[in-house]
């Protein structure tokens, strides 16, 4: 529509500068075109008014709108900030996990290292399933876990070795053996 009437008022500009006569014989008809060319578009519709309790309406349906919107923006800030609050201290759980397991890790192998040069044996879990440790050339013991204490007849997984190492019980068996000449080699490090 628009491109149409460039194109008249751009034909308008032409006719305008042209003299009457060479539009043809009827000098009338020159003109006649020439004033429907000038002619103004017809004018719009006015535009529905509104009475002042439809616009009183109209503008309490859009601070409901806008109160809602808000809400809403608000709502989405809070989860946003209660989502990285709680990023942060799952991230913050797990550093804390991981430093704890490394440090039991650390100090399992040093209760290992010592336990296997006091005497505790290491269990091997066999094809049906079930742990052993090896008591002599081809003489093996059934045990329920990783670890078996020779001389205290313990069994002992991850969780007990450092303790039983630590213990009465355990200390007086050594001192026991360093005592009657036994083969069990001394602790390290004295009680």
């Amino acid at each position: 529509l628009k491109l149409r009437l460039k194109a008249s008022e751009g034909s308008e500009a032409f006719f305008s500068n042209l003299p009457l006569q060479c539009m043809g014989k009827d000098k009338n008809k020159a003109r006649t075109a020439q004033g429907k060319a000038k002619a103004e578009p017809a004018p719009r519709p006015p535009e529905p008014t509104l009475t002042p309790e439809e616009i009183e309406y109209e503008r309490k349906r859009q601070e409901e709108r806008d109160r809602k919107g808000a809400e809403q923006a608000k709502k989405a800030q809070e989860d946003r900030q209660w989502r990285e609050q709680r990023e942060a201290y799952q991230r913050k759980e797990n550093v804390k996990a991981a430093r704890e397991n490394a440090k039991f890790d650390k100090e399992f192998e040093k209760a290992k290292q010592r336990g296997l040069q006091e005497g505790v044996l290491e269990a091997e879990e066999h094809l049906d399933g079930c742990w052993y440790v090896e008591l002599g050339k081809d003489t093996w013991k059934e045990v329920q876990y990783g670890f078996w204490c020779k001389h205290c007849d313990a069994q002992l997984d991850m969780a007990t070795l450092g303790s039983h190492l630590e213990g009465a019980r355990h200390q007086k068996a050594l001192a026991n053996l360093q005592w009657s000449g036994g083969v069990g080699s001394a602790p390290a490090g004295g009680p």
